[in-house]
């Protein structure tokens, strides 16, 4: 949590300073605690660029109201409703991703009872209706046990399709899979556990959550927002040097990932805000956007969580208070259309 930011063109280091406040005094086991490396050092300017093809905004991957497992497909202004997948009894389609083809969809297959049966990662071809299993362990690739089960981490996918994400509760944070399952590999980030990664859209950077690693045992530091190279290594962190409110934090169940804007010079996501100095809950969620060290915050719409960018890069979607979803520009956060029925998940680029 922090407080609102005087002036939110402070220079960068304040965003270390407040990195260094969040972070957690928790004792390692079995080894003596070490302190986090020093911060920063990754150019950022590498992440700036478009894409390498301009993409143009297709259907809306949606959660109609009143079905609770499947995934829907519609049109912008809410109309040609379609069912996507059909889970099996007792399972739910959480948190999907588009693919940049717009042919496919990545998401999380989990069931009622999560102990019983792993959370399992699923491709799904718009076009034919296949679908097949990436990764059958995505709470613990590589390592076992994890801690508890991931529930909010969406599978994203590189710009140019060769790539998913998947996050893990335990090291190495995050694993790179081929879409059909092959190739798997972590990310490295050295102590560092990265997760809920995006690429950027030039490809050359992933944003992410870290969280420090403190011994050789599961013990993790809260960490901030953290910018790296594609390829791994020691990030950058920061905290939004921005609020809204009297106090801000992440809205961390009103996010899944933190999304790009298309020129690779900022960054989308919400804030928890409250008004209140001694309020126990926060009371709204806004979206807001900000450059790579958190500078340059500015509000994009309030009373909106689940920020989702359109493939143009000029409308963002949210969901509403009652589980509906508004369009607005991400410029100044107009509204141009309601789906009062509908909550906004993915937003598919045109097929090419």
């Amino acid at each position: 949590m922090h407080r609102c930011a005087g002036a939110p063109d402070r220079p960068a280091i304040g965003a270390v300073v407040a990195v260094v406040a969040l972070l957690s005094v928790v004792a390692a086991t079995g080894a003596q605690a070490q302190e986090p490396p020093p911060f920063g050092g990754f150019d950022t300017s590498v992440c700036h660029g478009r894409a390498a093809r301009a993409s143009v905004n297709g259907r809306l991957i949606v959660r109609k109201r009143g079905d609770r497992q499947s995934l829907y497909s519609v049109r912008v202004d809410g109309s040609g409703l379609r069912r996507v997948t059909r889970p099996p009894r007792g399972y739910g389609d959480l948190f999907p991703a588009a693919a940049p083809d717009g042919r496919r969809i990545s998401f999380l297959r989990e069931a009622g009872n999560a102990d019983a049966a792993p959370i399992r990662v699923i491709v799904h071809d718009l076009v034919t209706g296949r679908e097949h299993e990436v990764l059958p362990h995505a709470s613990d690739p590589f390592h076992a046990p994890p801690i508890g089960r991931p529930t909010d981490f969406s599978p994203t996918w590189s710009p140019d399709g060769r790539w998913i994400a998947i996050s893990a509760l335990n090291f190495p944070g995050t694993v790179l899979v081929h879409p059909d399952g092959t190739g798997a590999r972590p990310l490295d980030t050295g102590q560092w556990l990265l997760q809920r990664i995006t690429w950027s859209p030039n490809g050359r950077c992933v944003v992410g959550m870290a969280s420090w690693r403190r011994g050789p045992l599961v013990h993790f530091d809260g960490g901030g927002y953290a910018v790296v190279g594609a390829g791994g290594g020691r990030p950058n962190l920061f905290v939004p040097q921005f609020c809204p409110g009297l106090f801000c934090t992440r809205a961390e169940g009103s996010v899944i990932v933190t999304h790009w804007s298309l020129d690779g010079r900022g960054l989308i996501d919400a804030l928890s805000v409250t008004d209140k100095p001694h309020a126990g809950e926060f009371d709204d969620v806004h979206l807001f956007r900000m450059g790579l060290s958190g500078a340059g915050g500015r509000l994009i719409a309030r009373h909106l969580s689940y920020p989702v960018p359109s493939p143009d890069g000029r409308l963002v979607s949210g969901i509403t208070r009652t589980g509906g979803s508004s369009i607005v520009t991400l410029r100044a956060g107009r509204r141009v259309r309601r789906l009062p029925r509908m909550a906004v998940l993915a937003w598919t680029p045109r097929r090419r």
